[in-house]
Parts: C-alpha cells; structure tokens; sequence
C-alpha cells in the first residue's frame, strides 16, 4: 500500500510539475512576441561647419543599378536606385545640381523586388 501511495504522489508531482513548465514557457512567450514599432524622424538634421547635410539619413548604396524615369509627370525623369546588397529601392528627385530623397515614390514600385531590376521598353 506503501508503495501505490507513493507512486500516485510522484505522479501527481510529476504532472504538477509539466504543468508549471508549460505555464511559465507560455508566460515568457509573451514578452518574446511583443512588437515594438520604429519610425523615422524626419525633422532631424545634421550640419557640419553650419552647413545641413541636404540627405543626412539616405542609406549607403553598395552595388547600385540607377535608372531614370519620370514618375511625378513633371517633365523631368527621377533617379531610381536599386542596391541589390541591401534590397533597398530609393528614388531621388533632381533640383539642378541637388538630389532630393523623394521615399512616397516608391509606391510606384512592387514591394517584392530581388534580384535585379530594370525597366523595359517596348
């Protein structure tokens, strides 16, 4: 009788135990799915000597493959540059001699580009 009483409380121990586990796996599960949104401040500004940098945030471009195209329907064709390193797709407007990063034009774009990108004419 000894025996069977102590078989029963181990078990009973034992399932408590799984249990605990499986609860406390589920408590820190939510902590690891947590999100935390970024987004850019576009009000900040770098200068140098005094003068502002004109694009201070513009990720570096490794390997570029820059075409032009007019997306804005002003008559003058905007830089579209696709790094194939990053997968990043920037679009510059050209004032002149300034370049302007222009990133609402990118919507003009599918948001699944890889590989490499080039428009074509027919």
């Amino acid at each position: 009788m000894g025996k069977l009483f102590r078989f029963i409380l181990e078990f009973e121990f034992s399932l408590f135990m799984q249990k605990s586990i499986i609860l406390l796996f589920i408590l820190i599960s939510f902590h690891g799915f947590s999100q935390t949104v970024f987004e850019f401040d576009k009000e900040k500004s770098i200068s140098v000597d005094g003068l502002n940098a004109p694009i201070p945030f513009s990720q570096g471009i490794n390997s570029a493959q820059i075409q032009t195209i007019d997306l804005n329907n002003d008559s003058v064709e905007e830089w579209v540059i696709w790094d194939i390193n990053s997968g990043t797709l920037q679009i510059f407007e050209k004032n002149e001699e300034n370049f302007k990063l222009r990133p609402e034009l990118r919507y003009f774009f599918p948001s699944d580009i890889s590989g490499f990108f080039g428009f074509g004419g027919f």
